[in-house]
């Protein structure tokens, strides 16, 4: 017999090849071929292996195939200025209002809302990091809206200079002060005119009517115009070409049969001497341009004496009967310090001396002073009189010696130092 020897082998190819078909060599597998090799974004094969990989913005996985999106925000803020917004794969940056994003694509710049339509402002437009602000020019506000300027009425809110004997006319942005009838100066500051209390208007006269008084020549002034059609005197009148107040004008009065006669200024003969119809006249009776128009008339006015404008001023509000804390309350006294002269009770004192006994304690002192005569009734008079102090279940148990003058629209008094203490003069009315 024979023995014949025979041996079989198998070639078996490494993990990452494939046999080839000789059966004993190998070749390299692409595993990216098939399903990408599992990789979830990249899959770059090599010599027996591959590995997957992610894009940029992703991070790999654990399981070496799967890809997560990177926060690039979470790491210094992505490299914005100030709004990092991330996004699969990447990030973008943008800015706060107020702000635009520079040509870098992560820095902020400021943007100037002023240049663009005055940032919607009506007046004044301030540009600030990040913002903007309105603000108006003095007289105006701003409104709700933080755009608009609205006017301030400064005379309705108080926010004005004019005095209290003025009038205040509120303006677009401003306000005017102009001194009441009676008071002259710029508004802000008003002296009481030297001729006051006289002024009631009586009534006007048409130049143009006529009346027939007859007579030659029949030029008249406006003031004995007035006393003509009113009667009286010239000397009980004043005269103004308006109703509202007294400007101490008027038009020169031409009446005579017939009413005003109009002349042609052919008839002027001079400045000084006129041809009145042929008939000879007063300088200045007849003009063309006065022979119209309405004059009005008010009664003469009263000098006043020197303290009507020459006074110290009492003004405050624990002056006034209306104030009253008890007793061992506020207690001031007139004595010590006070001078023997004209004053006037104001503002929040009152308006004149009460003329009947307040009750004790009231006017900041224990024993109020009150007038128990009478104030003088016509303008300019000035009368002597009293005053009591009422204390216990006196009304006068103390007394002094006073002068009281009528001013027109107020009183003033000369009051001496008190005789004693705790006593005080007292101020009644708003």
């Amino acid at each position: 017999s024979e023995c014949t020897s025979q041996v079989q082998y198998t070639c078996t190819c490494n993990a990452g090849y494939a046999a080839n078909d000789d059966g004993m060599t190998c070749s390299d597998v692409d595993e990216c071929a098939a399903d990408n090799g599992g990789c979830a974004q990249i899959c770059t094969n090599s010599d027996g292996s591959f590995a997957c990989s992610c894009q940029d913005g992703y991070v790999l996985g654990a399981d070496g195939a799967s890809c997560s999106d990177v926060d690039e925000c979470a790491d210094n803020n992505g490299g914005c200025s100030q709004i990092c917004n991330n996004a699969p794969g990447g990030n973008s940056c943008a800015c706060e209002v107020g702000y635009s994003l520079g040509a870098d694509g992560s820095s902020c710049n400021d943007i100037n809302e002023c240049d663009d339509n005055n940032g919607g402002c009506s007046q004044l437009c301030k540009n600030e990091v990040g913002s903007f602000a309105c603000y108006c020019d003095p007289g105006y506000v701003l409104g709700a809206d933080g755009l608009a300027c609205n006017d301030v009425d400064e005379c309705s809110n108080g926010d004005n200079n004019c005095d209290a004997n003025a009038t205040c006319s509120n303006t677009v942005g401003s306000f005017t002060c102009t001194c009441n009838d009676g008071y002259t100066g710029d508004g802000v500051s008003c002296e009481k005119d030297n001729i006051v209390g006289g002024g009631d208007y009586v009534g006007s006269y048409n130049v143009e009517d006529g009346l027939e008084w007859g007579g030659n020549p029949p030029g008249y002034s406006c003031l004995q115009a007035c006393a003509q059609v009113f009667g009286g005197s010239a000397e009980d009148y004043q005269c103004s070409t308006q109703q509202d107040s007294i400007d101490n004008q008027g038009n020169y009065t031409v009446w005579g049969v017939g009413g005003c006669q109009v002349y042609d200024e052919d008839y002027v003969k001079s400045p000084d001497n006129y041809n009145c119809s042929q008939n000879d006249c007063a300088a200045s009776a007849y003009t063309k341009d006065n022979c119209y128009g309405t004059n009005y008339c008010f009664t003469a006015g009263v000098d006043l004496p020197a303290q009507c404008n020459d006074y110290s001023s009492l003004t405050e509000a624990d002056r006034n009967t209306a104030f009253n804390d008890g007793n061992n309350g506020v207690e001031i006294c007139d004595k010590n310090g006070w001078q023997d002269t004209w004053y006037r009770f104001e503002g929040a004192a009152g308006s004149k001396m009460p003329t009947t006994a307040p009750s004790k304690y009231s006017c900041g002192t224990d024993a109020p002073g009150w007038l128990q005569t009478a104030h003088p009734n016509n303008t300019g008079e000035n009368v002597g009189g009293k005053v009591c102090f009422h204390w216990g279940n006196d009304t006068c148990n103390w007394s002094s010696n006073v002068e009281v003058t009528n001013c027109g629209d107020y009183f003033v008094y000369k009051l001496p130092p008190v005789p004693a203490c705790e006593l005080r003069y007292c101020g009644t009315g708003k």
